[in-house]
This record gives structure tokens, C-alpha cells and sequence, in this order.
């Protein structure tokens, strides 16, 4: 959902409508210091949505990272998430590219949904091996990886060589409030009623929330899929639907490491200077390391 955005103790009645009136919302632009380490290209799309492509100015590695942000769907890429980019770039070697995708509520799903796999389609077409894929996200973006991971058999397209989530949303429906109103007293950033707003807007009804593709913790089947890392806090209320995921994934068939950071806030691993934060990004190059026969060499933030 959000990202590091300050924990209302309700939202106000026309939070809906605050956000109608606001316009195109402005993303965060990338840092200059992100800027002056990588070739920089950003390619125009449709309804203002535009691709962000970094690429290492040495010592590339043929990993291409898609890295999709969070913010309930309804909030643009935050300074912050760049940082998630840059540890990809230096932990990786990888060319990194960061659709900045259309939002709710001038949009719902579909537009930001055809943009991204447009976008996938044409780096496959261009020769970029799935072997040498890896999609990531934080909070509503690491809900969107698992959606595609969901959709991509019947979009005939295939799997990645690996997905990070980062605290990721997964459950668009109220049925596990009661034990997600346990954690919300102790996240300092989330509350369960900006999940419900920002999910109808992006989704729409209940019965369509509920479908895996939306909540991907309803997933029957996960077999085929590409191996799927998430990394979660405890004091975040996505904890509740990660952790069920990750539970049931052995038997639905899917390849799910789970790591759970005690005391932890929403997309902690943002803040790439804390010790937890720190085991996240090494989780991270050992397993793209595992991906490659070349050892990466780590270059930290």
C-alpha cells in the first residue's frame, strides 16, 4: 500500500474526492546522484505514464530488473523507492527499469496493467532472455508482481528468473481484518481504511477484489511459477496476508521464501542503513548471485 506516508488516525470523508481534484500527480524524480551513476533514458507511454531505464555505466551483468513502486495504487513513485532502485543497480550490475504506471482514481488497473506488460513484451521481443528477468516490488508494486506472475500463462508470456516482494499488499478484501486490526495499533504507517478505499478504486467491487489476480494470498494454484522471495515486518499490517501466502504456498505448489523482520515497519528495507535492512539486500544479491556462474561484486549505498 502507501510508502513511508504519515499514518492518518482517520481519513477524512472526501479523501476520495481529494484525490479527483489533484490532477496528474508528480512523481518523485531520480535522484541526481542515482542520475550521474547510470545511463538514463525514459521512455514516454500513453495517459502520461512513462519508463524510467537506468543502466550501469560499467560492468553490466545482463540482469534486467523491473522494478514496480508502491503507493495503494493511488500515490506516485516516493524518493524513497528510488533507494530500492539504486541497491538493484549496485547489488546487481543490472539494468533497472521502473514503469511509472498510471493511478488510481483517474485510472483503474487496466491502463497501468496493459502498460506494464507492453512493456515486458517488448524487452522480450528485443532478445532479453526470462533467464535474465527479475521483477520486484514494494507494498502496492510488489502486489502488482505477484498479479503477473498470476497472469503471464494466459498473456503467453514467460516467467521471470525470480520476484522480490517487499512488504507486499496482498489481499485486497476485508476477511482478514479482525487479525489486521491487531497489528494496525502497532504500524506506523498504514491504516486498514486507506486499504479499502484505494482497493475499490483499483479494483472495483468486492467479488472482483477477492480474485487472485487482485489478491494473489487467494491463489489456488501456484505451481509453475517463477520462485518468489518476500521480505515483511511485523509491525506492518500487510504481515497478516503475506504470511498466509507464504504458509500455504507448498501446497498450491509454489516456491515461496519467506523472511519476517520482528519490530519492522512497512517497506523498512527502504532505509538501506538499518541492520534489517541490510539482511534484506544481502538476501537479495545471494540470491541473484545463485542466478548467474559470475560472483556480483557488492558495492553498498
Amino acid at each position: 500500500m502507501g510508502m513511508l506516508y504519515t499514518k492518518p488516525d482517520a481519513l477524512s470523508a472526501d479523501f476520495e474526492a481529494q484525490l479527483r481534484r489533484r490532477g496528474h500527480p508528480a512523481e518523485a524524480p531520480v535522484p541526481a546522484s542515482l542520475r550521474a551513476e547510470c545511463e538514463m533514458e525514459v521512455s514516454p507511454g500513453p495517459l502520461d505514464q512513462s519508463v524510467v531505464t537506468l543502466r550501469p555505466r560499467s560492468g553490466a551483468s545482463g540482469f534486467h530488473v523491473i522494478y514496480l513502486h508502491g503507493g495503494g495504487y493511488v500515490f506516485p513513485i516516493h524518493k524513497f523507492q528510488w533507494a530500492n532502485v539504486r541497491q538493484f543497480l549496485h547489488l546487481t550490475r543490472a539494468t533497472v527499469t521502473t514503469p511509472l504506471y498510471a493511478l488510481a482514481p483517474a485510472h483503474n488497473f487496466a491502463p497501468a496493467l496493459d502498460f506494464v506488460v507492453d512493456h515486458i513484451r517488448s524487452l522480450l521481443a528485443a532478445g532479453l532472455s526470462p533467464s535474465k528477468l527479475i521483477l520486484a516490488g514494494d507494498s502496492a508494486g510488489g502486489n502488482f508482481v505477484a498479479s503477473l506472475l498470476l497472469r503471464f500463462p494466459s498473456l503467453g508470456i514467460p516467467q521471470p528468473a525470480h520476484a522480490f516482494l517487499f512488504s507486499p499488499w496482498m489481499n485486497m478484501t476485508g476477511d482478514d481484518e479482525q487479525e489486521a486490526k491487531l497489528v494496525e495499533a502497532s504500524d506506523p504507517m498504514l491504516s486498514l481504511e486507506f486499504g479499502a478505499v484505494s482497493a475499490r478504486l483499483w479494483a472495483g467491487d468486492e467479488s472482483k477484489r477477492a480474485h487472485p489476480f487482485f489478491s494473489p494470498v487467494n491463489a489456488p494454484d501456484l505451481s509453475g511459477l517463477a520462485p518468489i522471495t518476500i521480505f515483511q515486518g511485523t509491525n506492518d499490517i500487510c504481515v497478516v496476508s503475506a504470511r498466509r501466502f507464504a504458509a500455504n504456498a507448498p501446497t498450491r505448489g509454489g516456491q515461496v521464501s519467506y523472511f519476517e523482520y520482528t519490530g519492522a515497519f512497512h517497506t523498512f528495507m527502504t532505509a538501506v542503513r538499518l541492520p534489517e535492512s541490510k539482511d534484506v539486500w544481502a538476501r537479495v544479491a545471494h540470491t541473484v548471485n545463485s542466478l548467474r556462474d559470475v560472483t556480483l561484486v557488492h558495492v553498498w549505498c
